[in-house]
C-alpha cells in the first residue's frame, strides 16, 4: 500500500465511547511525513485502513494538540477483522477536498431579497462556509435541514459564524429546557 504507515489501535479514550470503540492515534508529525501538511483542528480525510478504503471520514485532535484520533466504525471494524486494541494496522490517508453540495433552499435564501446574507456568507473564509453547508447537509431529514438552513440564513443576517450561532443555538434549546 503506497504511503502506508503502521498504527496501533487504541480503546477510544471519550467516555462516551463504549467499551469496544477503538481508535488509531496518529502523531503530527506522521501526518506530516506522509502528506506534508499541518492541520490543528478536525478536518475530513480519505485513505486505506488495512486496504479498508474510506473517505470524508473526520479526524479529531487529541487534547495534547499532537496527536489526532481516527475514530473506528462499525464498517471499518468489520472489514479489519478482529483486531483489538493493541494490535498494528497499517494506515494511509490525505486530507478529503470533496465538501457537501449546498442546498437549493440555502443557495435561494442568500440571495433571496435582502442580499446581506450571501454577501457575508461570501466573505467568510471556506472552512466556515463549509461548517454551515456540513451542518445543513447532514441533517437527518428534510424537516431538519430545513429548519436548519432557516437559523442558518438568520445568523448569516446578523453577521454571526458558524460557531457563534452553534452557542446561540443551544443556549436557545437549554432556555427551552428549563
Amino acid at each position: 500500500m503506497y504511503n502506508a504507515l503502521p498504527v496501533s489501535l487504541i480503546q477510544d479514550p471519550r467516555k462516551s465511547a463504549g467499551k469496544n470503540a477503538l481508535c488509531v492515534v496518529i502523531d503530527q508529525w506522521k501526518l506530516q511525513r506522509m502528506n506534508r501538511w499541518y492541520w490543528r483542528n478536525s478536518f475530513f480525510c480519505k485513505g486505506h485502513l488495512d486496504g479498508y478504503r474510506f473517505t470524508m471520514y473526520r479526524i479529531y485532535p487529541a487534547g495534547d494538540k499532537k496527536t489526532f484520533h481516527l475514530r473506528l466504525d462499525a464498517n471499518m471494524k468489520k472489514a479489519i477483522g478482529n483486531k483489538k486494541a493493541g494490535d498494528t494496522v497499517y494506515l494511509s490517508i490525505d486530507k478529503d477536498r470533496m465538501t457537501h453540495p449546498q442546498s437549493r433552499e440555502f443557495n435561494q435564501a442568500l440571495f433571496e431579497g435582502d442580499r446581506e446574507p450571501g454577501s457575508f456568507y461570501l466573505g467568510l473564509e471556506k472552512e466556515q462556509q463549509g461548517l454551515f453547508t456540513e451542518w445543513m447537509a447532514l441533517a437527518p431529514t428534510d424537516e431538519e435541514r430545513l429548519k436548519r438552513t432557516s437559523l442558518s440564513i438568520e445568523a448569516l443576517r446578523s453577521k454571526q459564524t458558524f460557531s457563534k450561532m452553534m452557542l446561540a443555538h443551544r443556549a436557545a434549546k437549554k432556555e427551552l429546557r428549563s
